[in-house]
């Protein structure tokens, strides 16, 4: 895999786009940003579906460059996109459709059919035809059609922003599934933070044509001042491996490292990583393990910063056992009571996690 650089403008009457990024050769890359931003508008640009003015490069592989008058048109990039509306051949049954991605692709990644077919569970509706689909199903064909072109990059334009919030969920659970499979860098544009939370690994903000550099979500997610920030309270997310399914409970038990963390039962199978949500509000701290108490939950940490909210609201940097980072919110009077100071020992008290 390569890195994807780019250097673009392009105006539109009054709208600028004025974007420039490395973006990783791994994981899933989520360009985040409010409507009319630019997010679509830069997506077609790299993909060559509009003709903006700059550089882009795939690794050492020219794409356009407009001062050498280079431009590889869109068939010949390396490249898938999935948009919105699917885009799905109506006169073709779903097998035909995957048929074409299939027998006309790039074989740039190693991905296989029935990885693909079966991952994103549209098997059953292989002699169907598009119409004859649910708009849940039929972005589950486009997405389908869209790997199996085996591109490098596969570039996805709010995939899921015309479905109800249960078809939504769906997909986002078997792309989870799928992800760690295809080992195929993506570039999905939204402004959803429940998808950026479930399937993102880095953040490219944007707003009116502008875009920040590049981020792990990790960082972005409770770095004061940025989009993720702003528009949700403090949040940290964990990763955790599931070491019971459910034990008798309704629980499932999740190991972080040498730590066990307790949430609502999941179904996926033990050794199965799973991302976790915990709210900042949603932690307490103590000096010493707490006895006789409901929480479930209580993992050792070293203290890393202490910053501000708002208001009378602390928030304190916690780093696990595990190296992973989780967020505290507290008063200022308990971090008074506490006398915290950076590299203490502390004990977090988890009141409530969600798996995502």
């Amino acid at each position: 895999m390569a890195k994807l650089r780019f250097e673009l403008t392009h105006q539109r009457g009054e709208f600028v786009l004025n974007a420039a990024a490395t973006l990783p050769e791994a994981g899933v890359t989520m360009l985040f940003g409010p409507s009319g931003s630019g997010k679509s508008t830069l997506l077609m640009a790299l993909a060559g579906l509009l003709h903006g003015e700059g550089v882009v490069a795939h690794g050492d592989q020219c794409w356009q460059a407009s001062a050498r008058r280079c431009f590889v048109p869109p068939h010949r990039r390396p490249l898938s996109v999935v948009f919105q509306d699917g885009r799905l051949f109506e006169h073709m049954s779903v097998e035909e459709n995957l048929r074409f991605a299939w027998q006309h692709g790039h074989g740039a990644t190693p991905i296989a059919w029935d990885v693909v077919v079966d991952g994103l569970g549209i098997a059953p509706w292989l002699k169907r035809r598009p119409q004859q689909l649910s708009g849940g199903q039929r972005q589950r064909v486009a997405l389908a059609r869209g790997l199996l072109v085996r591109p490098a990059w596969l570039f996805l334009d709010e995939p899921l922003s015309a479905l109800d919030a249960p078809a939504r969920s769906e997909i986002l659970a078997l792309l989870e599934g799928l992800k760690a499979d295809l080992e195929l860098p993506m570039l999905w544009v939204t402004h959803s933070i429940e998808e950026v939370e479930r399937l993102g690994d880095q953040v490219v903000f944007m707003d009116s044509g502008q875009l920040q550099p590049p981020q792990s979500l990790q960082a972005a997610i409770r770095q004061p001042g940025t989009p993720l920030f702003r528009e949700e309270a403090p949040v940290a997310l964990l990763t955790g491996t599931v070491s019971v399914p459910c034990d008798g409970y309704g629980l499932s038990q999740l190991q972080l490292g040498e730590s066990r963390l307790f949430a609502h039962a999941v179904t996926a199978p033990i050794g199965t990583n799973v991302r976790l949500r915990v709210p900042a509000a949603s932690v307490t701290l103590s000096r010493a393990p707490l006895e006789e108490t409901s929480a479930l939950n209580q993992l050792p940490a070293q203290v890393m910063s202490l910053g501000e909210v708002q208001g009378h609201q602390q928030l304190v940097t916690l780093a696990l056992a595990d190296g992973q980072t989780l967020l505290a919110q507290v008063t200022r009077r308990s971090l008074q009571m506490l006398d915290l100071q950076p590299g203490e020992q502390i004990w977090a008290v988890i009141k409530a996690v969600s798996v995502l």
